[in-house]
């Protein structure tokens, strides 16, 4: 996923031509030209620019340009993320260890990062990192509701039909599953068709509750793919079709999952077997094997990526003056014999490095620079070159 900040807040860090540059370098990561991406990037990120450093921490997590390597992106996103760049304080904060993570997420929250107030709410939710509280996990929930996150949407929805840190209140709930839905969450598509077939806080629409369970359902709700049978079956705001009602069970059947949706489903399956010729069976049958083929299996929370801890430049015994001679050795400069130290020759590569990317030059060792060169090695790219510029 691609965070980039409006265009007007990005001006007011970047002026005149650099505006330019970041604008060229995110169109080129855009359009899958990473390698022009990272040349671009790369001389910015060396200069302290957040979003080049948040840039970089996103392509080396994704592996898109470099080989994935999350080490060095929690080291880029914990550069911008110190700069107060609230996308990089979000991904940085998955990264690491809960309660940090949690704090990492409230600093993004607090700039109106609507992921990182809503990743707050989950943790409150569950007691991840933070005491167990529904109450602030509603308020974190509501703050990237207001914000548009459709996941957002559906869980205050939720939290409101279920009276869990919020007063009950289905309409309340109503409002937030219609406008989660309609965004094309699937969670909030099918409670949304749940409370318009019963007629909860709404009159009863079948029809409508037909619409929003095969919306759900085709993107793969096992719950939505049992309801749509049932309506399918009696006939309910959409015309009645046993072979496909039998196909929908048993697609829900066959996709599994947790909360008692598909063993329902499979009980329906099999009461309605018995109104099936055999013809009418196995087309049933390969019909559910399509719907299996097509609909997407419905998406998991994924666990935070293992990083490095909270400082410093990717793990390694070896001192960081050897990592900036053997990168630069790599690249194709002449740092000098190695030594502990930075001695004159190797400062000389370090200020051709700098200049040939185009970043400030200074001569000067930091982890900054060890990060920049470990990218630039990790991208296979030739200093020495025209490569570059």
């Amino acid at each position: 996923m691609k965070f980039i900040l409006p265009a007007a807040f990005m001006a007011g860090l970047l002026a005149g031509p650099a505006f330019g540059e970041m604008k060229d370098a995110v169109a080129a990561y855009d359009r899958g030209d990473y390698a022009l991406a990272l040349r671009e990037f790369l001389p910015m990120a060396l200069a302290g620019v957040p979003q080049a450093r948040f840039d970089l921490g996103l392509m080396h997590a994704t592996g898109r340009g470099v080989p994935r390597d999350i080490a060095s992106a929690a080291m880029w996103y914990r550069l911008a993320a110190d700069q107060g760049f609230a996308p990089a304080q979000y991904e940085f904060g998955r990264l690491v260890a809960p309660a940090e993570g949690a704090a990492w997420f409230q600093r993004a929250a607090d700039q109106g990062y609507a992921l990182a107030a809503f990743r707050l709410g989950l943790a409150y939710r569950e007691g991840r990192g933070v005491p167990r509280s529904d109450v602030e996990a509603a308020r974190f929930y509501r703050k990237a509701a207001e914000a548009g996150l459709a996941e957002a949407q559906s869980n205050l929805g939720l939290m409101h039909e279920r009276g869990d840190g919020v007063p009950r209140d289905e309409a309340e709930a109503l409002r937030w599953y219609r406008r989660a839905a309609e965004q094309g969450q699937p969670e909030a598509q099918f409670n949304l068709g749940a409370m318009l077939e019963e007629g909860r806080a709404v009159a009863p629409d079948a029809a409508a509750a037909a619409a929003w369970y095969r919306r759900a359902a085709d993107r793969g709700v096992v719950a939505a793919m049992n309801n749509l049978g049932v309506v399918l079956e009696r006939g309910e705001g959409i015309s009645g079709d046993p072979v496909q009602a039998y196909a929908w069970y048993e697609a829900a059947s066959m996709r599994g999952g947790s909360g008692g949706a598909a063993e329902q489903a499979g009980r329906n399956r099999d009461q309605i077997a018995a109104r099936l010729s055999l013809d009418e069976l196995t087309r049933a049958r390969r019909e559910a094997q399509q719907i299996l083929a097509r609909v997407p299996a419905a998406p998991t929370a994924a666990a935070p990526a293992e990083g490095p801890g909270a400082s410093g430049v990717p793990p390694s015994d070896k001192p960081l003056v050897v990592h900036i001679q053997e990168s630069l050795r790599t690249l194709g400069y002449d740092p000098g014999p190695p030594q502990a130290r930075i001695g004159a020759k190797a400062a000389s590569a370090i200020r051709e490095f700098q200049a040939d990317v185009g970043a400030p030059v200074t001569g000067e060792a930091s982890e900054v620079l060890a990060l920049g060169l470990r990218a630039a090695v990790a991208a296979r790219l030739t200093m020495r070159s025209p490569v570059l510029r």
